[in-house]
């Protein structure tokens, strides 16, 4: 749930701040770790590396967003969401029901 949205099973992941350079055969082998991988594509219009990543199963790419969501791949954090989820957050841009916050003190830590 966002917001008091109800999130609908999804089996697609945006991937954003991986590392740059990474491979695809290198991306398939890493997410390949929490299920099947349908497809991989480069996310349209993402200012720093990121990607999509298609599962066979609701489950795989729940599994994958818990465990990969604020790892570390390469010295850089990555953040992770399901596409049902990036799909509400993109609908309240449009709507204006979205809060911004700016110049947060930087030691307080992001929890997924």
């Amino acid at each position: 749930k966002i917001n008091g949205s109800v999130l609908l099973p999804c089996r697609g992941m945006y991937v954003c701040d991986l590392p740059p350079g990474l491979q695809e055969y290198e991306l398939r082998q890493f997410f390949g770790q929490y299920g099947e991988v349908v497809s991989l594509q480069q996310a349209d219009a993402a200012p720093d590396e990121a990607i999509i990543v298609e599962y066979s199963t609701f489950e795989a790419a729940e599994e994958a967003m818990r465990t990969v969501n604020l790892a570390s791949v390469r010295g850089k954090t990555v953040r992770c969401m399901l596409i049902s989820a990036l799909e509400l957050i993109r609908g309240t841009m449009v709507s204006g029901h979205r809060l911004i916050i700016e110049n947060l003190d930087p030691a307080i830590e992001m929890h997924g």
